[in-house]
């Protein structure tokens, strides 16, 4: 596993995400992003505040690091995506990973 990015706190931090699942886009689902340290505390960035990379069609967010705290950061990503198979005909997918490691 690679080395985690150490990033001072009180920095900005930006996050390219690029996420498909069964052959839809990012544009076709409905997903936020939850930032978090601990899971008490979560910082959540809903997909209308992010800004879409036109060139390459993947969805860029910022956060500030005095906003969460120091430590291991976790990026969630919550997505809404079309499924037949489901009674509502949607399903909720999680995708959990640390991004970065915040340093006092």
């Amino acid at each position: 596993m690679a080395a985690l990015p150490e990033i001072p706190y009180g920095s900005d931090i930006k996050v390219e995400l690029n996420a498909t699942a069964c052959g839809f886009t990012m544009d076709d689902d409905d997903f936020y992003v939850n930032l978090y340290v601990s899971p008490k505390n979560k910082h959540t960035i809903p997909k209308a505040d992010m800004k879409k990379n036109l060139e390459n069609g993947k969805y860029i967010f910022t956060a500030h690091t005095a906003d969460i705290g120091v430590g291991y950061y976790t990026m969630e990503t919550v997505a809404t995506v079309p499924d037949t198979d489901f009674a509502e005909g949607i399903r909720i997918e999680i995708e959990r990973q640390r991004i970065c490691r915040v340093i006092p």
